[in-house]
């Protein structure tokens, strides 16, 4: 799909959730999600892209500001509609990540831009952007490698740092179901009957002298236990959805005295929750 089609649905999501927020903001995630998903596939097709034609360009930035109005007038509902207790405070979460694709986007239209510029005769497209959205300023690095946030508000966000818990190993297997039907003579025919568990894996280390302190893993115990699900979105603004934190593994070693443990490798999995079940 071209990034043109991703940037319209991303445009029309947000739209939807502008209107939904009338209601209260609980009506937003849904269509927001949609919204990073889109932006984030169309900042990837651009970085990919090394020119575009000067009307492409002036299409795309006319785009880009479609969706960052949109995006205001977002924000501006998720603020009136409700309370953090409401659901703001997360809605506003995505509202963040939804600007850091959109200036992923801008960015790379603006770098095109730029080397159509050296093109004697044509109106680089970075000249007709409005005063004051500049997309270098809107794309700063992240300082987290995954966000493990709650899908209500009131409960507790994990971060993950370098320099914190830092992870080394991300592995994720989906599974799909098939069940065998026996035919006489005939090879087993196969039939797919659903979707199978989506499991998320991440190992990595903490050193409590360092930095983060050694009572990082007993907070992520904190948060399991609560058995709840949660939102888990990477670093680069990637929306991996809703997740349940099944195990917390851990080893420690270079024990220092009183027992202090110099390193504590931990491994921590994930299944994927249904997002049309109830946690009851």
């Amino acid at each position: 799909m071209a990034y043109e089609e991703h940037m319209t649905k991303a445009l029309s999501s947000i739209v939807a959730a502008g209107e939904a927020g009338r209601n209260g903001p609980g009506g937003m995630l849904d269509p927001l999600d949609l919204a990073v998903t889109g932006m984030t596939l169309a900042a990837d097709e651009l970085e990919r892209r090394s020119s575009l034609g000067p009307q492409k360009g002036a299409q795309l930035q006319r785009g880009l500001r479609a969706i960052r109005a949109a995006q205001d007038r977002a924000t501006q509902v998720a603020n009136r509609s409700g309370s953090q207790d409401d659901g703001g405070a997360v809605v506003l979460q995505r509202l963040g990540l939804l600007g850091s694709q959109t200036g992923r986007a801008s960015a790379a239209a603006n770098r095109m831009a730029g080397q159509q510029a050296r093109t004697p005769g044509i109106l680089p497209t970075g000249a007709i952007k409005p005063a004051g959205s500049s997309a270098a300023a809107a794309v700063k690095p992240f300082a987290h490698l995954l966000v493990m946030q709650p899908m209500k508000p009131g409960g507790r966000t994990f971060y993950f740092n370098l320099d914190t818990a830092a992870f080394d190993e991300l592995s994720r297997k989906t599974a799909y179901r098939w069940q065998g039907q026996e035919r006489l003579s005939r090879d087993i025919a196969q039939q797919g009957i659903g979707q199978g568990e989506d499991r998320l894996t991440i190992k990595g280390a903490i050193f409590p002298t360092f930095k983060g302190g050694i009572g990082q893993l007993d907070a992520l115990r904190g948060i399991a236990r609560e058995l709840k699900p949660m939102m888990l979105t990477t670093g680069y603004g990637s929306v991996l959805g809703s997740w349940c934190l099944i195990s917390v593994d851990e080893e420690q070693s270079s024990l220092l005295a009183g027992g202090i443990p110099r390193k504590q490798t931990f491994s921590l999995e994930f299944v994927k929750y249904g997002v049309d079940m109830q946690n009851v």
